[in-house]
């Protein structure tokens, strides 16, 4: 049986234009997201991961009325 929902979100990536002279590379952010939806996982937590290239505004909005539906 599920005991709750999570959503994990995580990029290794930010747009540089937001960021004068950095390229917007990251490191471990996966990493980071992977370990907190291991830990979800192990609560008996149903998790959703959003990672670089999925981890967009739009996917993240969507996960948040999914998670909100499941919890109401």
């Amino acid at each position: 049986m599920v005991k709750g929902v999570a959503l994990t979100i995580r990029s290794n990536f930010v747009d540089p234009t937001h960021y004068a002279g950095w390229n917007g590379e990251l490191s471990e952010c996966e990493y980071h997201a992977e370990d907190m939806t291991d830990i979800a996982k192990f609560k008996r937590f149903e998790v959703q991961t959003l990672l670089t290239k999925t981890a967009t505004t739009e996917n993240g909005e969507n996960g948040i009325s999914k998670a909100a539906k499941k919890l109401s």
